[in-house]
């Protein structure tokens, strides 16, 4: 008798990330960079959160795999504004941000205005 057991390996509690964002219903433009930032949020959040266990790797493909137990959770803390700022982003209803934050795009005046000062 041998210790090989056939039924132990086909399990699907390990998913990818895109697994997840997909099923959140985004769509396939530019979803590859939502993937790549929710799973290094993710895996950072897990790890600090003492559910390291709840990580694997792929072998084949190299990328992270997370336990289908551990996701909504994250999805609860921060992965679910993550994914829907992004498709308020990619639908064109992202907010504005104010003029001079760092990292964020700056509104330009009008190209015909005039400064306040010649104005009056």
């Amino acid at each position: 008798m041998t210790a090989y057991d056939p039924s132990a390996g086909f399990t699907t509690d390990y998913r990818p990330m895109r697994f997840f964002v997909e099923n959140a219903g985004v769509l396939q433009k530019g979803r590859g960079g939502l993937i790549r930032n929710v799973s290094r949020r993710c895996v950072n959040w897990l790890l600090r959160n003492e559910l390291g266990g709840s990580i694997r790797h792929s072998r084949d493909q190299e990328r992270h795999l997370f336990h289908v137990d551990a996701i909504p959770r994250w999805m609860h803390f921060e992965g679910a504004a993550m994914i829907r700022a992004h498709m308020d982003k990619m639908t064109g209803q992202g907010t504005l941000a104010r003029k001079g934050k760092k990292g964020r795009t700056e509104l330009s005046p009008l190209p015909f205005s005039r400064p306040k000062e010649i104005a009056s």
